[in-house]
């Protein structure tokens, strides 16, 4: 009897609870047979790959030597057990977090679905062509969207007169497989359980379409490229062709080519599984809770790590992917797409009051070409997917230098949590407007954002740009809020910035940034003059003037007047004990009384 009741506790952890003998339960439920019948079949398949995991896992713990590799053995066990541990309260919370983050983010926004196309460009034929070469890949690629076009369905493959037998059923084990299936889609959408539960994650998987049927053609038709490079022969590589024992020119058999298929998109695309997680977001508790805001960062940390190993590896052909690869993203997103570009120029602005990669570079392009340099190919549409395409730093892309930090310590830890944090003050927002009577704000703040795009764009076109508190906000110089064009508005409707909104965005911050700069020398130099009076120090204060004069007196010179300080102003300022405003000084006066002071 002990030992069945032993058996049975540890069935009731997993989908062996199936398996455990009661008396007066039916065992079966008639509401939804099609989910039902899913849910069997999946928890059976995680089940029984469970139980061949632990098998290897074995294995390969009783390879390593705990006491001469104490750190990989404990990182390994650490691994196994996060592998094999069944889904906790806290990963079903973690699950519905990501799931309501994914609803009011990325559900429904057409922007997606083309930001997702792009992948391929940036990435996935630079990855194959580190293979087969890049003409080759761009070749194979292209072919390969021309025969598969919008056929990325099971059903679809099958049916597809393009393909050969051989390449149908390739096609079909992609998907089988889930190498050839949205992954990141699955790991963004998250789950919620329960009886409403089915109903939202319904709402999620429709929502999540545009992702999902992008994500799944660019896996497919890089898949296929690839299968039909190795196929012909095309794999010149020698490290790659030592891993798999094939010579140059030498065709794969189908096993082969499929596995180097397998291989090249991965290694584009990525995995995404609790598996793939680094160690933080999945062992602990707080980890478990953090990987709810790491896995919207997972694509950039796997696209880093991809760029590293290209350019670590010391193989010549990856030096090349990684260059054809930084220039897919500048084709698409522009310069300021390059990884960390915007955030040293925010640097540089803040540091020296110049602006030599943005404002300072346009100077020197020829007018037509501007745009098309500094945004990219979308451009052309009046549109920029830059800001979706680049990867700043999370805290020192927004960091005011000359400020204090403390006074930004909120936003920064919100930098670094993300997603729940920017959730939170989405909804302050909504309060803030409401606040100031603005319903339809609230509204437009509080809503998810393929529905917050609609309404931003309605009011940007006919109200025009403003404030939570209804205060215009212009294009520098100019005395009107900026209102979008009929093109604009559509466009952001759908989830795109209008590369005006961008341009516009761009100005105000250099402006503000350069201000920033000028105003910390200026209050610098106030504060150590007003110091060495108070010291009796004349001369220090005397070249603290001259000091300021030279500034100015090199600003004119050089034509940035704008970088011009008013010290006299300034140490006035400074000097001046803070005064309440006038209609406040006879309360003023009667705390004084009050307090006896």
């Amino acid at each position: 009897v002990l030992s069945e009741e032993v058996s049975n506790q540890l069935k009731s952890r997993g989908y062996g609870s199936h398996f455990i003998k009661r008396k007066g339960v039916p065992g079966y439920d008639m509401s939804d047979a099609l989910r039902v019948l899913h849910d069997q079949i999946q928890g059976f398949s995680g089940w029984l790959t469970k139980v061949e995991a632990a098998h290897d896992f074995s294995n390969m713990l009783t390879k390593l030597d705990a006491k001469n590799q104490p750190n990989e053995y404990a990182w390994a066990t650490q691994y196994v057990h996060d592998m094999l541990e069944n889904q906790t309260k806290t990963d079903r919370f973690v699950d519905a977090a990501k799931s309501v983050m994914f609803m009011n983010w990325l559900g429904g926004n057409i922007k997606n679905l083309a930001v997702n196309l792009t992948q391929n460009i940036i990435l996935g034929t630079p990855t194959l062509g580190r293979h087969v070469g890049l003409g080759r890949a761009n070749a194979q690629w292209l072919k390969a969207i021309k025969d598969l076009r919008i056929a990325v369905t099971d059903k679809g493959v099958i049916e597809n007169p393009r393909l050969t037998e051989q390449e149908r059923g390739f096609l079909a084990d992609m998907i089988a497989e889930g190498w050839g299936r949205g992954q990141l889609m699955d790991e963004l959408r998250g789950r919620m359980s329960g009886p409403a539960g089915k109903f939202w994650n319904k709402a999620t998987q429709v929502m999540g379409w545009p992702m999902q049927a992008s994500e799944q053609f660019n896996r497919l038709t890089l898949g296929l490229a690839a299968f039909r490079a190795a196929m012909a022969g095309q794999i010149y590589n020698e490290g790659t062709l030592t891993s798999l024992e094939m010579t140059a020119g030498q065709k794969f058999s189908y096993d082969t080519a499929k596995r180097f298929a397998e291989y090249v998109v991965n290694d584009a695309h990525f995995q995404y599984s609790k598996g793939n997680k680094p160690q933080f977001a999945r062992g602990s508790l707080g980890g478990k809770a953090l990987s709810a805001a790491y896995t919207f960062r997972t694509f950039s940390h796997n696209l880093l790590s991809a760029w590293r190993y290209m350019l670590g590896s010391g193989d010549k052909d990856a030096m090349k992917a990684f260059a054809a690869s930084i220039m897919g993203t500048i084709a698409l997103g522009g310069l300021g797409a390059i990884p960390i570009y915007q955030t040293l120029a925010a640097l540089i602005r803040q540091l020296f009051g110049e602006d030599p990669l943005e404002s300072g570079l346009r100077k020197k392009i020829p007018a037509p070409m501007r745009d098309l340099v500094m945004y990219g190919a979308p451009s052309a549409l009046g549109i920029n997917i830059g800001g979706s395409l680049g990867m700043e730093l999370p805290v020192l892309d927004r960091a005011r230098i000359n400020k204090d930090f403390k006074d930004q310590l909120g936003e920064t830890l919100g930098n670094i949590l993300g997603p729940p944090y920017a959730l939170v003050s989405q909804y302050m927002d909504a309060i803030d407007a409401m606040r100031s009577g603005n319903t339809a704000r609230a509204v437009e703040s509080a809503s998810p954002a393929f529905i917050k795009n609609i309404l931003s764009a309605h009011r940007l076109a006919t109200e025009g740009q403003t404030t939570v508190s209804g205060k215009p906000i212009a294009v520098p110089g100019e005395k009107e809020a900026r209102k979008l064009t009929a093109g604009e508005a559509i466009a952001k409707g759908l989830g795109f910035q209008p590369l005006s909104s961008t341009k516009a965005f761009e100005m105000h911050r250099t402006l503000s940034e350069v201000k920033s700069y000028r105003d910390e020398k200026q209050e610098e130099w106030a504060n150590k003059y007003v110091q060495a009076k108070r010291a009796g120090d004349l001369q220090t204060a005397t070249a603290i003037k001259e000091e300021a004069r030279q500034w100015n007196r090199e600003a004119v010179l050089k034509g940035r007047p704008d970088l011009k300080v008013d010290l006299h102003a300034a140490i006035a300022a400074r000097r001046k004990p803070a005064q309440p405003m006038r209609q406040m000084k006879g309360m003023a006066k009667e705390l004084r009384e009050a307090y006896g002071m």
